[in-house]
């Protein structure tokens, strides 16, 4: 109760010497011209999911009507592993008006290539299927654009520190966030807890969740159980293992088609997808493959050689090129990740009083607080299977600029925002971005079948009658 007294009269003390859009110091509810106080907004997170809503929420902050702080975090080294991203993730830049969407929608294009020729395979290399995506994305089916993943984010990085010049926003580096200020004494905001027991200078009306899989504010989704549904992890059985390959495509014999071969057990799949970028002057071309299997001896060990010798030995009756493609990638650079998912999604918190009241220790605050909103792997981590990671991530950030924006435009005579209305959006957002996942998951298990036709009765049909009918169908059928 001290703390809280304290903390009251120093904000009381300092109203009148707070400019609005400062980024440090205590805040008021009215500037001194009057004018509504802006929505002020925390993004917690700095890989692409939280890089991606800065730069869609930048018309907001010019306009006035909103200021954004990025909480990066501990950002990840930047791999120079290929990655996919959906054109359904990519058309908000494309079509926008903004220079610097604009100028991010192009830097991608130059660094990555639309992937055409795909297909799935057999183990024996017999084609199941064969498709031709769209070269640029607008086409009805989506287009799939293939780059390495520090390309993307490095111009994502690029494009919000130019941003971070014109406009109300800043990023804290260093500054890494813990959770969030229960004992909070605004009607709706609240500041962030900090490492080292410190806290945000401001209170924030919003904040945007996209510090990844193992992110500290999930655990205010569901205050009741949080052990086995918000926060818990789904391990998916299996590991995926990939690395980009000194080969141009000419050597794989595939023609440029980029496969992913199916196998019938101990969920065995292997991909691959031509890469090409420039580094300095240069052309680069390389292949990026990804394998998964459950194998104990390879999941069990520890020695990067035998690792890949075990996975050789794993492999070696599949057909050509999968084996030439892993006995040419260095041992230490074929990276294993175990595959985990979200057992739920992260529904948005619109009222953190009903989890503080919880807590015995604690007054019941004044108001309901802020919104606590998740995108990326924050608000539902996906099986790997489908490489879906980074086009989520990037369309959940579209979407909550979509759902803040339309609060903005409907503001009360004190604020620049209705917080009632950016409640009802929000929540809105949220039952259309669940019937996304929803979609997504289904098609997740049905490629697992399809790929693992071992188990259940789905899997037994899959192995048995789709297989085999997709084997014998001529190959005029099975090129669009």
């Amino acid at each position: 109760m001290i703390i809280r007294l304290l903390r009251t009269l120093r904000r009381q003390r300092n109203i009148t010497h707070f400019p609005l859009a400062s980024h440090s110091g205590p805040q008021r509810l009215l500037s001194t011209s009057g004018t509504p106080e802006r929505l002020r907004i925390a993004i917690v997170g700095g890989g692409v999911s939280g890089l991606s809503s800065a730069l869609h929420l930048a018309a907001l902050v010019e306009k006035g009507v909103a200021s954004v702080d990025i909480y990066p975090g501990v950002v990840k080294e930047q791999r120079d592993i290929g990655v996919g991203v959906w054109s359904t993730a990519l058309l908000p830049f494309a079509t926008s008006s903004r220079e610097s969407h604009q100028s991010i929608w192009k830097q991608l294009l130059a660094k990555g290539r639309w992937l055409e020729g795909v297909g799935y395979r057999a183990p024996s290399g017999s084609w199941l299927a064969r498709s031709v995506l769209p070269n640029h994305g607008f086409e009805e089916m989506p287009g799939l654009l293939f780059l390495r993943e520090s390309d993307l984010i490095e111009t994502l990085e690029n494009a919000l520190s130019n941003q971070e010049e014109s406009t109300v926003q800043q990023v804290h580096k260093g500054s890494n966030v813990t959770g969030l200020v229960e004992e909070y004494t605004g009607e709706w905001s609240a500041p962030l807890k900090l490492e080292n027991g410190m806290t945000s200078d401001l209170d924030y009306h919003l904040i945007i969740a996209a510090d990844g899989t193992h992110s500290r504010l999930r655990r205010f989704n569901e205050p009741r159980d949080l052990d086995d549904k918000a926060c818990s992890l789904e391990d998916r059985h299996y590991a995926v293992l990939r690395s980009n390959v000194k080969m141009a495509t000419k050597e794989t014999g595939c023609h440029g088609i980029s496969f992913q071969t199916w196998g019938e057990g101990h969920s065995m799949r292997f991909a691959t997808v031509p890469l090409s970028y420039l580094k300095g002057a240069e052309q680069v071309e390389r292949q990026v493959w990804f394998a998964t299997t459950n194998s104990k001896s390879i999941l069990q060990e520890d020695c990067p050689q035998k690792r890949k010798d075990a996975l050789i030995e794993t492999f070696h009756s599949w057909h050509d090129p999968i084996c030439r493609m892993i006995e040419v990638s260095p041992a230490e650079e074929i990276i294993m990740e175990r595959a985990f998912s979200h057992r739920y999604a992260a529904a948005p918190v619109t009222n953190v009083r009903n989890f503080t009241q919880g807590l015995s220790s604690i007054d019941a605050p004044i108001g309901p607080g802020p919104c606590l909103l998740f995108v990326g792997d924050s608000f539902m981590t996906v099986d790997p299977i489908l490489a879906q990671g980074f086009t989520l991530g990037l369309e959940g950030a579209y979407h909550l600029r979509q759902a803040v924006g339309s609060a903005c435009s409907r503001c009360s005579n004190e604020l620049s925002f209705n917080p009632h209305v950016l409640r009802k959006s929000i929540l809105q957002s949220h039952g259309e971005r669940s019937s996304r996942y929803s979609k997504l998951l289904r098609a997740t298990e049905l490629v697992q079948a399809l790929g693992q036709p071992q188990h259940s009765q789905v899997g037994f049909v899959c192995k048995n009658v789709i297989r085999p009918s997709m084997q014998l169908a001529p190959e005029i059928l099975k090129t669009p």
